[in-house]
Parts: structure tokens; C-alpha cells; sequence
């Protein structure tokens, strides 16, 4: 299948679990991703509490991906040390192959040179990139890695409308793409990017599935339901 994966960011403290449960088994390519942070107690409720949300959704079966954002994130690309994370997820790291670091390229020091390292379960990085005019990661790193992917993504959290005018999609073998992605626009959204690109690719919605920043399980069945229209239509065409 072309689409990888529709990543939900932003599992809160009120996310009823049962109902992702549902969501995962009736749309298996859903991802579910958490924000992490070193101060996620001042951060507001995108950030709950490790300790007591990660042993509720051992052995629930959902797809996981970790985003590690702030300073955390930062000290990691820095120093690539990654003790800060593990600490917070502690003897839950078999929950999540995928790791996302929130930070702007253009702070990886020596990338050309120096790789990134990662946790033994990590399957796949990926580097959230704000624009397409900073560093290109993806090219520095992805010749020493070939487990490192791109997310473009414009708006980090902020429900800023993707723009892929101006993005030639097929220079990223391993993309996402974020931005503004609600219920209402996901189908067009989605149609796009099966057009637009020759490899697959996954996409990441966090602001528009949200209500009083909220994750609302309401918004992301109806956003889901659209994009599997899409998805079954395009693959029953191209199959």
C-alpha cells in the first residue's frame, strides 16, 4: 500500500484507550503518537504523564510512535545522548519502533560527518523538518542511515495548512507530510500526495482531531473514515 501510515498525534490523559483499541482494529494502518518532553508537566495536556499512561497501553496492540520534542529533543541531536527519553519510558520501549525528534535541522552539529545514533528497538528515525530551504537532513543522513525519515512539516502542532505546491515529493523516498490536516480536508489532502509522489508515505494530524486541545476520538473516526474512502479508491484503481 502506497500510504504507510495516518499518524494521530497527541494521546492525552482523557484519551479513552478502549476506544483506540477500536480505531486501531477497524484501521489497521493508524499510528498513535505521543509527545513526550522534560517538562511535560508545564506543557499542557498534549503531554501526560509517562508513568501512569504507558502502562495502560502495554499490550493494547496499537501502533506507537514516540515524538520527543523541546529541549529534550534538543540535548539529544547535541550530545546524542538519549538517556533523558529512556528514563521517561523506561521498561516500555517495546511500544514504539518509530521516534520522532521535534527540532529544527539546522541544529544537528557535524551531520554531514557524524551520524545519529538511536536506541537498539528504534526501526525508524524521524526528523521533523520545517521547511524545505533548511538543512536537508534526509540527504546528510540518509546515506549513512537507511532508517531515517523525513516529516515536513510547516506547521509543528499549530494547524498551519500543508503547502505542496512548491515541494518536488519525490526527492523524499521516506516522507511524511503534516500541516493542517483535519476530517474535512484529509480526502483532498490524501488525493494530492497519491498523485504527487511515486513512494510511499505516510501523513501526521495533531491540531485538527483536537477539541479544547483535547484529543476528540469523534474527529479522528470521521477523519479516518474519509481517508480510507481515499485509500480504498485508489488502490482498488492501481491494484
Amino acid at each position: 500500500m502506497k500510504l504507510r501510515h495516518i499518524t494521530i498525534t497527541g494521546i492525552d490523559q482523557l484519551t479513552e484507550l478502549d476506544g483506540l483499541q477500536e480505531l486501531q482494529e477497524k484501521f489497521p494502518w493508524a499510528e498513535f503518537g505521543i509527545l513526550f518532553s522534560k517538562h511535560w508537566q508545564k506543557n499542557g495536556q498534549r503531554y501526560p504523564n509517562p508513568a501512569e499512561l504507558l502502562p495502560d497501553l502495554a499490550y493494547r496492540g496499537l501502533h506507537l510512535s514516540a515524538h520527543i520534542c523541546g529541549s529534550m529533543a534538543r540535548e539529544i541531536v547535541c550530545t546524542n545522548i538519549w538517556q533523558p527519553f529512556n528514563e521517561l519510558i523506561k521498561y516500555y520501549n517495546f511500544l514504539f519502533e518509530r521516534i520522532q525528534l521535534n527540532v529544527a535541522p539546522m541544529s544537528f552539529p557535524g551531520i554531514q560527518s557524524t551520524p545519529l545514533s538511536t536506541p537498539s528497538f528504534c526501526k525508524e528515525l524521524i526528523i521533523q523538518q520545517r521547511s524545505t530551504m533548511e538543512i536537508d537532513v534526509y540527504k546528510a543522513m540518509d546515506n549513512k542511515r537507511n532508517y531515517v525519515s523525513i516529516l515536513l512539516d510547516q506547521s509543528g502542532g499549530r494547524g498551519q495548512i500543508l503547502d505542496l505546491s512548491d515541494i518536488n515529493l519525490n526527492q523524499y523516498i521516506k516522507a511524511g507530510y503534516a500541516g493542517g490536516i483535519n476530517p474535512d480536508n484529509v480526502a483532498d489532502i490524501l488525493m494530492k500526495l497519491f498523485k504527487k509522489t511515486n513512494h510511499p508515505f505516510w501523513i501526521d494530524v495533531e491540531s485538527g482531531v483536537r477539541t479544547r486541545d483535547y484529543l476528540d476520538l469523534e474527529k479522528v473516526y470521521k477523519l479516518l473514515t474519509n481517508a480510507k474512502e481515499v485509500i480504498d479508491n485508489w488502490e482498488y484503481e492501481f491494484e
